[in-house]
């Protein structure tokens, strides 16, 4: 009976001794990770003594920019969810308009310009879909048009400035021009929806 009780002392013994060597006793890994000799190996997108920390630009894929605490902030002259856009790209597109200055609507066709972030709106004011206003994209949701003077034949000229704001819900533009025609000013408020 002796031997039985020393062989299972010995048997505890080791048995305890085992439990204290082995280092992942007392570490918990989170999110999948696993302990390898007392330390957390954590799976890609996660870091920290326990694997509790998630790398919220993991799986972000920002091609003209940086990913900052999950999300991409754009290189000058680039715009959309992973910079993919150039800004004047995001704002090319066909349009039903509609003016308080006039009745009626009307197309306006915005194109990309070969220079840098330009657009190029056609028939903006309902002036003919072969005058060019030229604008300037300032960030996805914003773009102006400085002063321009376009000349419409007969001795008429048109002096044009303003500004356009891009709703992000549904990429409407309103845009607030000032036309100088023969003098006389008007400022009108114009609204674009994508046809």
């Amino acid at each position: 009976m002796r031997t039985i009780h020393i062989v299972l002392v010995l048997i505890l013994c080791l048995l305890h001794s085992a439990c204290e060597d082995d280092p992942c006793r007392l570490v918990s890994c989170v999110n999948n990770g696993i302990c390898v000799d007392g330390i957390c190996d954590c799976p890609d997108g996660y870091s920290g003594p326990q694997c509790g920390i998630k790398d919220l630009c993991f799986d972000v894929n920002c091609i003209n920019g940086n990913c900052e605490a999950g999300l991409c902030n754009c290189l000058d002259g680039y715009g959309g969810v992973d910079c993919s856009r150039t800004l004047a790209e995001i704002f090319a597109s066909q349009y039903i308009a509609n003016s308080d200055c006039l009745t009626g609507d009307y197309q306006v066709v915005i194109e990309e310009s070969t220079s840098n972030n330009s657009i190029i709106i056609r028939n903006a004011g309902n002036f003919g879909a072969n005058l060019e206003f030229i604008g300037i994209a300032l960030s996805e949701f914003e773009w102006k048009m400085d002063s321009n003077v376009l000349d419409l034949g007969n001795g008429v000229q048109l002096s044009y400035e303003g500004n356009g704001f891009r709703n992000e819900a549904d990429s409407s533009l309103i845009i607030q021009m000032t036309y100088w025609e023969n003098g006389q000013s008007s400022v009108c408020i114009e609204n674009y929806t994508i046809n």
